[in-house]
């Protein structure tokens, strides 16, 4: 487990949240044990949750679930699965108050309230990772035991143990295929504005597809005083902006360290904007597409950036050139002006001002995006040096 540093503080980062988090030992036992259940129990990462609030399963119900595990019935719907509270490997297990009687207090209530709506044997683990006591709780009685089935097994008992699970991996849309049928699916991901023009389809599709492809990762990245030390791949998290608004979906995050090993995670969507008639707080506005660039820690996240595509890209065919203004908003000091924006970002990276503008780079859609291409490391880079410094420009605004 990869340890890092954010402002002075040790951090991991968390395999469900995809975020880092303040490492305590608690913390470490928790990320272990997920690690566990992913690779021991073939428990999809999408089916774990962490400190998981008592009050969504029941409501006016306290308390959070270290780990809850959730299991999906014949219609489809989810269901609490498995329990896991985790302590610090300096408190014991077997003889500790985590256990009076065949289940600890704390366990019994949140266990109580759980199996209320499960469709099957509610499985509960306490663990400091050095031990583990498992119980199968059922409308009767709670029964401790020394193994738990594999998660496919749990869910349909006539699934072999030894069966090999893998994920069936899909291909790649074609960019330049049936313009419909991909503007289709990029409405469906919500990755289009209604407003969009459909030229944009083949550009969009491209840079979506590299986005969601896991397969393809990114090694390297040319962004001033950092460097990339992971791609995450996908996360499913939201990000708020300065007008009040958010945008909650897929991104593709990456973690890097500066020069003092302080590490940030970027993550990058491509999302639509909803198209508004009359709303009472947003008004009338335009249904288009943005570039999306976040910057988080355990501490904060934002977006940084909010690129539309439908403002800032410019092509002659297949050529695409990204470009900005400058515009940024600065917290409750509000807008910058532009021009101070673009001296500021000519002082820290020259490279990204041309004609008095934002250069973020030049993509050949003809190709299929990947990350090994040089034009996308250099444009993804540009970007994500671009955000970082817009951050600086906000920071310095409060001082």
């Amino acid at each position: 487990m990869k340890n890092y540093l954010k402002n002075g503080k040790s951090c991991i980062e968390c395999l469900v949240r995809k975020k880092l988090i303040l490492l305590t030992p608690e913390e470490a036992v928790r990320q272990n044990f997920i690690k566990l259940l992913i690779n021991k129990y073939k428990i999809p990462v999408e089916q774990i949750l962490v400190e998981y609030p008592l009050s969504k399963i029941k409501k006016g119900k306290r308390g959070r679930v270290d780990i809850l595990v959730f299991g999906i019935n014949e219609r489809g719907k989810r269901f609490p699965l498995i329990l896991v509270e985790c302590k610090a490997p300096n408190i014991l297990i077997s003889n500790s108050v985590i256990l009076s009687d065949s289940i600890g207090a704390q366990l019994n209530r949140y266990s109580d309230v759980l199996s209320e709506y499960t469709d099957k044997m509610l499985y509960v683990i306490a663990t400091n990772e050095k031990e583990s006591k498992l119980f199968v709780k059922t409308e009767t009685e709670i029964v401790e035991i020394e193994e738990m089935p594999i998660y496919p097994q749990i869910l349909d008992s006539k699934v072999p143990i030894e069966k090999e699970y893998t994920v069936e991996k899909l291909g790649r849309r074609n960019h330049l295929g049936d313009l419909e049928d991909n503007y289709d699916e990029l409405y469906k991901l919500v990755c289009i504005g209604e407003d969009t023009d459909k030229s944009s389809v083949p550009l969009l599709t491209n840079l979506v597809e590299l986005l969601y492809d896991q397969e393809d990762q990114l090694k390297h990245l040319n962004v001033k005083n950092r460097k990339l030390v992971k791609d995450g791949g996908i996360r499913v998290t939201n990000f708020g902006n300065s007008g009040g608004g958010g945008y909650g979906g897929n991104y593709r995050y990456f973690i890097l360290e500066d020069d003092n090993k302080e590490a940030d995670i970027i993550s990058l969507s491509i999302m639509a904007k909803a198209k508004t008639v009359n709303h009472k707080h947003w008004g009338n506005s335009k249904g288009i597409t943005y570039l999306l660039v976040a910057i988080d820690s355990y501490e904060r996240s934002h977006l940084s950036l909010q690129l539309s595509i439908d403002k800032y890209v410019l092509t002659d065919g297949t050529i695409y050139e990204f470009w900005h203004d400058g515009t940024l908003t600065a917290g409750s000091k509000g807008p910058v002006k532009r021009q101070v924006v673009i001296d500021f970002i000519k002082e820290r990276s020259p490279k990204l001002v041309k004609q008095n503008r934002i250069f973020l780079g030049a993509l050949d859609n003809s190709k299929v995006f990947s990350w090994q291409n040089t034009d996308i490391k250099d444009f993804i880079s540009n970007v994500i040096e671009y955000s970082f410094i817009r951050d600086e420009i906000r920071d310095s605004m409060k001082k």
